[in-house]
């Protein structure tokens, strides 16, 4: 008597490998999403994100005011959007000063930031209602 082998597809080798590396690949991706809470704060958890649409037709001077004092963010030109960083170790309140080249100045209502947020600042063509949004 003479035992055979059972046939096998011609296919499912391939596809078996084919199989195993996808959930191979699937688990190392998601494996690199998770923070380890006892490393050093990388660049993203340091900053945050700041992105100026300034709708009016002034330039302007922009200001970041907090607990830590003034920072100067720079000027950003009349109908133009402009994103900044600015260093950020920890929540804290956050408004923005703006001052009209050759005119007045203005101040944003405050909001609470934390590090890597995304702060929105919308400058219509009155600077007095200009507001402020974290996501």
């Amino acid at each position: 008597m003479i035992l055979r082998r059972p046939a096998v597809a011609p296919g499912l080798p391939a596809l078996r490998r084919a199989l195993f590396l996808a959930v191979g690949l699937g688990a190392t991706a998601c494996a690199g999403t998770a923070r380890n809470p006892f490393a050093a704060p990388g660049t993203a958890e340091t900053q945050l994100y700041v992105q100026v649409e300034n709708q009016g037709f002034n330039d302007l001077r922009l200001y970041a005011v907090s607990s830590r004092g003034v920072e100067s963010l720079g000027s950003v030109q009349g109908n133009t959007l402009r994103r900044l960083t600015l260093e950020w170790r920890q929540m804290e309140q956050l408004s923005f000063r703006m001052e009209v080249l050759a005119g007045r100045s203005y101040t944003t209502h405050a909001v609470s930031a934390s590090p890597g947020d995304h702060v929105y600042l919308v400058v219509p063509n009155d600077p007095s209602g200009a507001y402020v949004a974290v996501r």
